[in-house]
């Protein structure tokens, strides 16, 4: 008997282990095809939102084509020298990339590319990467390559996730993608003929500078010179080859005239394709200018080879001006309306004082010379500040903008205007252009920037002061108003919610001094938290700093719907006396002392069927172009057809974000190359307040710097709705939260404090007296029983 229930037993065992292997495959089977995530967070921050299951769903027949290197390091050193760890990274890209295949209907396919992954992520344009792990070949050592991305292949275009380091972005970066392919497939086939133009400069180009770079010497000094520095025969050396290899190249490098006299028939016709053949036209001109070189003996050869450097740069500059291009049909142009002293990020590109003009100064006085220097070191600042605002706050995080200054007509691929915390008035001209560009449907964001707020500001001797309360004249309200959304021109401020503002002190000790930054409540910095659950806008924000807001005042208008996004607490009060303290300690005394205002609105939508501001009205004449010949004469074109009203959207936020305009003009008002070239002493005076408006400007924005991470989320969010990507706005602000504290009085501060000492024991001691009746109960129950 006891075989036969041995050989029982293992039957049955075997039969469970079978039936467990089929049920674990069954599982694994279906997850594969079925996906279900319990996700806690308040905004759903592990799970799709409903704008990415649509827009996966939305593209029929997606390829995901995904690179990630099989031995990826533990750590790696992003750009800006961080340390980041990639334990995990991988696994949580797949996981993603899976659950947008699970929401797609079968319509997204996920290939993982394998076999020399590098190579394969280089050419489909994925950014590479290096690890710390290094090895020594040839005297040099090597640092081992990674790729960690994916590319995303949708009828005849292309997207690419270039480095995914950041699971917390992925949904994001994916989605913004997606819609951008949706984009990108039906407005290039309107923009064929552009695209193709484009190609063929970048091919042609790219086919010369690849027979220059053959031409070089297989063995080349230079590759082996940490410095790149040639010696005489080095030099010689890459002169006879490129002397030898010139005939060969003026086949290759000829089609780039044929290329550029096609494209050229195309110029105006769209922004990305100019840039192209403005860099096309350079790499031509210094092609020419090296066969020249080439042809004319040894002694030009320091210039020719300075040449094949120059050609090497511009060469870079096409496959980056070219990859814009064939980009660009995927966005959505916002213009930034660079007038009324308000906020552009675009730098001047233009030099103050013109290089002509320097030696004449400096002959006329050479301590003008100096000031010429010290204005271009301004100059040179406030340019590369502008600079990285545009590359890296705007254009690498995908928005296309692009400078609008409202003289001229608004071009037509622009989709939305941005007016940033005007602090002057637009002429009648630039109101009509903005009225206009509603009407036609267009959306319209403005930040309100009533008042300008000195606190603890440089002086001209470079000592701080409070300076207190003015008013700026903006006039953009008049139309706001006619829309119905009448800002207030007041200044708001709450009690106890509101942010801390970081001002410069100076402390001394006996002879010593020495400044240091301080943080002061500051109920001038509004700390908001009752928004519309409707708008995506704000739906997963939990709380906002909008420094220096003024309210507004909704007014119904037949047609149009008005929203109100963003209220102060009923808390809130509100100024319009310039005298108000700025002082930190004497604000919050002021504050506290005057009764609530009731909740106030301080961001809103207007949309719907919007009147013309003009309607009845003679409408403005067009300016002149003031002999710009860059510019067209607007006065000499015919007025295109008025429209008194139209289905536009508007959004009105009630502050600047704390960011103010930083230009030439306002950096540098009143300047005069007149006053410079004839040596006027008054130049020297207002070089003084020009470095110290500078500084302010900086000071200024350093005071309220730690807001500006949920302000410039906001912003993005605002430029997301303008082009009418609500999904994004949404899928941002679910990323990133800021939750400064309340700021509490001396009441509510005791009554914390005494609750924290007193009530874990008070806790205790009832729970244990609960304990000990119920034990009593049941003993009692027990013994009558």
């Amino acid at each position: 008997m006891a075989r036969p229930n041995r050989l029982k037993s293992g039957t049955n065992a075997a039969i469970v282990l079978a039936a467990t292997v089929a049920i674990a495959i069954f599982v694994n089977v279906l997850s594969g095809r079925l996906f279900g995530r319990l996700d806690l967070t308040e905004h759903g921050v592990n799970s799709l939102s409903d704008a990415s299951k649509q827009a996966v769903a939305s593209l029929d027949d997606l390829e995901v084509r995904v690179y990630i290197s099989p031995d990826l390091p533990e750590t790696v050193r992003d750009q800006a020298g961080q340390e980041i760890v990639l334990r995990g990274v991988a696994q949580k890209l797949r996981d993603k990339l899976e659950e947008y295949r699970s929401y797609s209907d079968g319509k997204m396919t996920v290939t993982y590319v394998t076999g020399d992954i590098v190579e394969q992520a280089r050419k489909a344009n994925l950014q590479i990467f290096s690890g710390e792990e290094a090895t020594a070949k040839d005297n040099r050592l090597e640092f081992k390559q990674y790729a960690l991305g994916a590319s995303f292949h949708y009828k005849n275009v292309k997207e690419e996730l270039p480095l995914a380091f950041y699971p917390e972005f992925y949904e994001f970066e994916v989605t913004r993608l997606m819609l951008r392919l949706k984009d990108k497939a039906e407005h290039s086939i309107l923009m064929k003929d552009v695209l193709a133009a484009g190609e063929k400069l970048e091919q042609t180009v790219s086919a010369c500078q690849a027979g220059l770079e053959a031409a070089m010497p297989q063995d080349d000094p230079a590759q082996a010179n940490p410095f790149g520095l040639l010696s005489a025969e080095g030099t010689k050396a890459r002169l006879d080859a490129l002397r030898g290899a010139q005939a060969r190249l003026e086949g290759s490098c000829g089609q780039i005239p044929t290329a550029l006299t096609a494209a050229e028939g195309m110029k105006q016709r769209h922004e990305p394709l100019d840039v192209v053949i403005a860099v096309a036209n350079a790499y031509k001109g210094a092609w020419e200018r090296l066969s020249q070189a080439l042809a004319g003996g040894d002694a030009q050869a320091q210039e020719a080879l300075a040449l094949f450097e120059e050609l090497k740069a511009y060469a870079e500059a096409m496959k980056t001006e070219h990859q814009t291009l064939v980009d660009s049909p995927g966005q959505r142009r916002i213009g930034f309306v660079c007038a009324a002293q308000a906020f552009c990020p675009f730098p001047s590109g233009k030099p103050l004082v013109p290089q002509e003009l320097r030696g004449v100064i400096g002959q006329k006085n050479p301590l003008m010379q100096q000031v010429v220097g010290q204005l271009d070191r301004i100059t040179q600042n406030i340019d590369r500040i502008l600079l990285g605002v545009e590359r890296n706050l705007f254009k690498r995080r995908g928005f296309d903008i692009v400078r609008v200054d409202l003289q001229d007509e608004i071009p037509g691929d622009v989709e939305s205007l941005v007016l940033f915390g005007p602090k002057a008035a637009l002429s009648e001209w630039q109101l009509y252009q903005l009225d206009q560009f509603v009407m036609g449907g267009g959306s319209v964001v403005v930040f309100l920037n009533a008042w300008d707020v000195s606190l603890y500001n440089l002086t001209e001797q470079g000592e701080m002061t409070v300076t207190g309360l003015k008013k700026n004249g903006a006039n953009i309200d008049q139309l706001l108003a006619h829309w119905g959304v009448a800002p207030r021109g007041d200044l708001v401020m709450e009690p106890r919610a509101h942010d801390t503002v970081t001002v410069l002190s100076l402390i001394r000790q006996g002879q010593l001094a020495w400044q240091t930054q301080r943080a002061f409540p500051f109920p001038m910095l509004p700390v908001l938290g009752d928004f519309d659950a409707s708008s995506p806008l704000v739906r997963a924000v939990s709380s906002l700093t909008l420094p220096y807001a003024t309210s507004l005042e909704l007014k119904e208008q037949p047609g149009v719907t008005l929203t109100p996004l963003i209220r102060t607490s009923a808390e809130a009060v509100t100024t319009t006396d310039p005298g108000f303290p700025v002082d930190p300690t004497q604000q919050l005394a002021r504050v506290a002392g005057q009764q609530g205002a009731g909740p106030q609105v301080v961001a809103a939508i207007a949309t719907g069927e919007l009147k013309s501001f003009f309607a009845g009205k003679q409408a403005p004449t067009a300016p002149a172009s003031e002999g710009d010949p860059a510019k067209p004469d607007a006065a000499g074109k015919p007025d295109k057809p008025r429209l008194d009203s139209g289905k536009g959207r508007v959004l009105v936020i009630g502050s600047n974000l704390g960011l103010e305009d930083l230009s030439h003009e306002s950096i540098l008002p009143g300047f005069s190359l007149a006053k410079l070239t004839e040596g006027s002493m008054d130049v020297l005076e207002d070089f003084r307040k020009w470095a110290s408006t500078f500084e302010n400007w900086q000071v200024r924005l350093g005071q309220v710097q730690h807001t500006l991470q949920d302000n410039l989320q906001f912003l993005f969010n605002a430029m997301d709705w303008a082009v009418q990507q609500e999904g994004l706005v949404e899928i941002r602000s679910k990323q990133y939260q800021r939750r400064p504290l309340a700021q509490l009085d001396d009441g509510d501060r005791t009554v914390i404090e005494v609750v924290a000492i007193a009530g874990a024991p008070l806790a205790f001691a009832l729970f244990g007296l609960g304990h000990w009746l119920y034990q009593r109960r049941r003993r009692q129950r027990i013994m009558a029983g």
